[in-house]
């Protein structure tokens, strides 16, 4: 059994990696192992876990014991951790191509990196060391998969956070008579119980863990969101897209009322049902948590044959620390920034307290 300390930016929500922190630490509690959650913002999410028996914190000194392995979604909390338990072996994940967060810290306690998909890899290498790509995955007992499509879709619901195309969407399922639902953060509709409500939809616009979910639920799915368009998924290319996690790398196309049009019409239940059953053959969460774990378990015994030099971390620090500034202050409130300051050896304070001080130029 591993003692395992899972650190994310926030749990107050329900985003990517706030739903990866949910379902991951569940699968790996499940499994026999000891769980702890690390996050500086909590909400009912956490609660959920704490009701569950899964502990989060937002101190490190709340915690009780001393990790074995450490797995960090996000910069600030990977920097916060190295200071704690600069000889505990560290994996990070990479969530994102481009967030200020999920920027990657070289350090010597880190390991091992993760990536959901290529362009997230591309990233991770930046700061060299071992990577390890796995991608998103679903608990399939809560998505259960649906009865057949119908040979026409009726209803359509679009997902996310990034739907400000809702309009040309919009018009394209009018042209066909399908009644569309919008969820999501940048509607104020956010849900729980997303599993449930998938079954009622017959083609859903969703990108990354919500296209993910959806076709394994058997829906169509068309990926699309702000940035732009991929398309209607389809059996023959449905692997190529998800070592892109069905995201930013292959939303290639303006998303516009033609280019949506054309999709639907491509819509085929049969299809839909091939790469339904695609997904659940490669994304199991049970088989997720398995590979996680035993990367894990690599990291832990490389530390156990080359112990972790607790001064080599601590003196790579500071240029860590400094080529993450950047990061740092695009993520963090003023009365952040302080209280993470806290957590930093004397001279850093120094340094972070000037940094953001609004007078300083």
């Amino acid at each position: 059994m591993l003692k395992i300390l899972y650190c994310n930016w926030c749990l107050n929500s329900r985003s990517g990696t706030e739903v990866v922190t949910l379902e991951t630490v569940r699968a790996l509690q499940a499994r026999g192992h000891q769980v702890a959650v690390l996050v500086w913002h909590a909400g009912k999410p956490a609660d959920e876990l704490r009701q569950e028996g899964i502990p989060v914190f937002t101190s490190l000194d709340e915690l009780p014991w001393n990790p074995d392995v450490i797995h960090s979604n996000h910069l600030p909390q990977a920097l916060q951790c190295t200071l704690k338990f600069p000889i505990i072996p560290q994996v990070f994940f990479c969530h994102d191509s481009c967030a200020a967060h999920s920027s990657p810290p070289k350090l010597p306690n880190v390991l091992h990196y993760g990536a959901v998909d290529e362009v997230c890899a591309e990233r991770a290498r930046t700061v060299g060391g071992n990577l390890t790509i796995l991608h998103n995955a679903v608990d399939l007992v809560r998505f259960q998969q649906r009865e057949s499509l119908p040979q026409w879709p009726a209803r359509a619901v679009m997902l996310g956070k990034k739907i400000a195309r809702i309009a040309a969407v919009r018009e394209a399922c009018e042209q066909f008579g399908i009644s569309l639902d919008t969820l999501g953060t940048s509607v104020e509709e956010e849900v729980n119980d997303l599993a449930d409500r998938l079954g009622e939809y017959d083609l859903v616009f969703a990108v990354a863990r919500n296209a993910i979910e959806s076709m394994a639920t058997g829906c169509a799915v068309i990926v699309v969101d702000d940035r732009g368009l991929a398309g209607l998924v389809r059996s023959e290319y449905v692997n190529e897209w998800r070592r892109h996690n069905f995201g930013k790398r292959i939303l290639t196309r303006e998303p516009t009322r033609e280019a949506l049009v054309k999709e639907i019409l491509s819509f085929n239940s049969d299809d839909a049902r091939a790469v339904s059953n695609r997904i659940r053959d490669v994304a199991d969460l049970d088989d997720y948590a398995r590979d996680l774990v035993n990367l894990y378990e690599s990291v832990v015994s490389q530390s156990c044959d080359k112990p972790i030099d607790a001064r080599c971390v601590l003196d790579a620090f500071p240029s860590a620390f400094c080529t993450a500034i950047p990061s740092l202050l695009q993520l963090m409130s003023l009365q952040e920034i302080r209280q993470f300051s806290k957590s930093l050896p004397v001279e850093y304070q120094l340094l972070w307290n000037t940094l953001s001080d609004p007078n300083c130029t």
